[in-house]
């Protein structure tokens, strides 16, 4: 899309999640994964590099009593890639540091549960945190190892990754939104670079105001909070 200055589709063009199979994922909290341990009679879910999988059909292997069950309703993709079982690495988010090795190990389990173990992806994880304008440009579907996409909106950070892949993604007509505070130009319908690199609300009038007001109803309504947008 490059930086064409052209109108973007409003609020309304989005699909609902009624209307998209991609809307139907789930996001899962930190601490709703962590209820995912099999107990109860309940489902038995890992997260890996943020898409969240049902592991439930090796029970006896993450469930209770089982060689993995310290891997249950946990990301694990810096214990996997350390091939730890040690709690540090297992409550440890951070795999920016990995080596080429550990990121190879990371990469065969993956592949591993995706194709030989065939374990359905049934929502992603939304990590809680707040980002600076700068820190939030990482997050746009391809800097970020766990490819999550971020979107800032009036001081609040969304993640979309789940239920808008198809349009904030590489190739999505809302591309240019990605790792970006998209306020100022979604209240203007524009893509020029200007409105993204300065998103000052101060400068929008109060038709683009309501025009803000309903993509951030529609934003509320359809994707998971991050965290706030903290001044740099």
């Amino acid at each position: 899309m490059g930086n064409a200055i052209v109108t973007p589709k409003g609020p309304q063009d989005l699909q609902s999640s009624k209307e998209s199979d991609l809307s139907q994922m789930l996001t899962f909290s930190l601490e709703e994964l962590r209820a995912h341990t099999g107990l109860d009679g309940r489902e038995v879910s890992i997260s890996l590099l943020g898409d969240v999988y049902d592991v439930s059909a090796d029970r006896a292997v993450y469930g209770q009593g089982g060689a993995l069950a310290c891997y249950a309703g946990q990301d694990i993709s810096r214990a996997v890639a350390k091939k730890s079982l040690e709690l540090h690495d297992i409550e440890n988010l951070e795999v920016d540091d990995l080596d080429r090795e550990e990121r190879q190990v990371l990469e065969e389990w993956l592949a591993r549960s995706r194709e030989e173990k065939k374990y359905p992806v049934i929502g992603r994880l939304v990590i809680q945190q707040d980002l600076t304008l700068k820190q939030l440009l990482k997050y746009n579907g391809e800097e970020d190892p766990r490819c999550a996409i971020y979107i800032g909106l009036c001081g609040t950070i969304y993640d979309v990754t789940a239920n808008g892949k198809e349009y904030y993604g590489s190739g999505g007509s809302y591309e240019q939104f990605a790792g970006r505070d998209a306020s100022r130009a979604l209240a203007c319908m524009s893509f020029d670079p200007e409105f993204l690199d300065d998103p000052d609300l101060s400068k929008i009038n109060s038709e683009q105001q309501a025009v803000l007001s309903v993509w951030c109803k529609k934003f509320q309504q359809k994707y998971a909070i991050v965290g706030r947008l903290l001044d740099e």
